[in-house]
């Protein structure tokens, strides 16, 4: 049963990130040459947000550790100013959040 719990948190803290990732992309565009890889910086969100969501599960803490997560991958993978970068970030948060409470 505990494998179970631990597999359904992982599948739901991916697609969480995913639908996050594909927000911003609505608004911001990919840099040419990324210092890092993306797929390194979005599976150590992944990981990190998982771990802190599975040991601590505290809604606050998974939401700031999926904000801090996701500026900087704003900040590493994508060009604009940084108002945008902000702006782009909140809205795919408050939609996260407000898909959340509808589901």
């Amino acid at each position: 049963m505990e494998a179970i719990n631990i597999l359904f948190s992982l599948t739901s803290s991916l697609l969480n990130l995913y639908c996050n990732i594909r927000a911003v992309k609505l608004f911001l565009t990919l840099k040419k040459e990324p210092k890092i890889s993306p797929k390194l910086v979005y599976t150590a969100i992944w990981l990190i947000n998982w771990f802190v969501y599975y040991n601590f599960n505290l809604p606050i803490l998974n939401l700031l550790s999926m904000f801090s997560g996701l500026f900087i991958a704003n900040i590493l993978l994508f060009d604009g100013k940084p108002f945008r970068k902000i702006t782009a970030l909140a809205a795919c948060l408050t939609l996260s959040i407000i898909s959340e409470d509808i589901i």
